[in-house]
């Protein structure tokens, strides 16, 4: 799953390997890690909802994943992305 969107004027992407569930916020040459597939809380999640917030060049950026309750792991999943609040980006995939 990629997204692009913007951050004030520069571009950024939201980046997640649905099969190792690695998941990153890249701006501006910089790599924010969100989610590592060595940490054992990025496979196992009773909740269906996921929420990244970060300060990005003085702006406040939200990443919300939504995936279903019932075999939410072999489904696709929802992405928002916000930045300031307001909606920039929306998909759905792995």
């Amino acid at each position: 799953m990629l997204l692009e969107f913007e951050i004030g004027e520069t571009k950024a992407e939201f980046f997640r390997d649905g099969s190792t569930g690695r998941a990153e916020l890249r701006h501006d040459g910089q790599v924010i890690g969100l989610a590592s597939p060595y940490n054992p809380l990025t496979h196992v999640s009773l909740g269906t909802t996921q929420a990244w917030k970060r300060q990005v060049a003085g702006h406040e950026v939200e990443i919300v994943k939504v995936r279903a309750r019932w075999a939410g792991g072999l489904r696709s999943h929802d992405f928002t992305v916000r930045v300031d609040g307001v909606v920039v980006a929306q998909a759905s995939g792995d």
